[in-house]
């Protein structure tokens, strides 16, 4: 954890095109390190709400009960504005505008989580994967209340913290 403490923007590469920045600026993590949700093994931080710019790719999502394949993702100012999946689109513009906050930034750190199984809670805690969730952050740090919280998982080419 001390690698990233006092880091104040991390950089995420997924495929050849896509680059998303996060402001972690001013910022705490937090470990969940078995008080949290099961199975423990995990870092997170909520960015800075207005903050998160740029592009992501995620190779496999559930939603609604549905795997959506290789999404792209785009962020403005610290909000999903587009991505390729109509589903997640419709339902965010049915939504009050803090549903679509980038509220969390995490990294998975539990080697006995073998790989991605479908069901966010353990797929966010294994070894080598990140995360990030769009919705609520005012519980770990962060400033959005919302009554929604929804987890991309993903393997990243590079990640970089300046």
């Amino acid at each position: 954890m001390r690698h990233v403490k006092d880091r104040k923007t991390v950089t995420i590469r997924t495929g050849v095109n896509y680059s998303l920045t996060l402001d972690l600026s001013d910022r705490q993590w937090f470990v969940d390190d078995g008080c949290g949700d099961f199975p423990a093994g995990e870092i997170y931080i909520a960015p800075r709400e207005e903050g998160s710019n740029g592009d992501l790719l995620v190779s496999s999502f559930n939603f609604q009960g549905q795997i959506y394949k290789d999404v792209e993702m785009t962020f403005e100012h610290g909000k999903l504005t587009r991505s390729s999946c109509k589903e997640l689109d419709d339902f965010l513009t049915q939504r009050p505008d803090n549903f679509s906050v980038l509220c969390e930034f995490g990294i998975g750190l539990n080697p006995r989580v073998k790989g991605l199984t479908g069901y966010t809670p353990i797929d966010e805690k294994a070894l080598g994967t990140y995360h990030i969730a769009l919705g609520m952050n005012h519980l770990f740090g962060g400033e959005n209340e919302c009554p929604f919280h929804l987890d991309f998982v993903f393997y990243a080419d590079d990640i970089v913290f300046s």
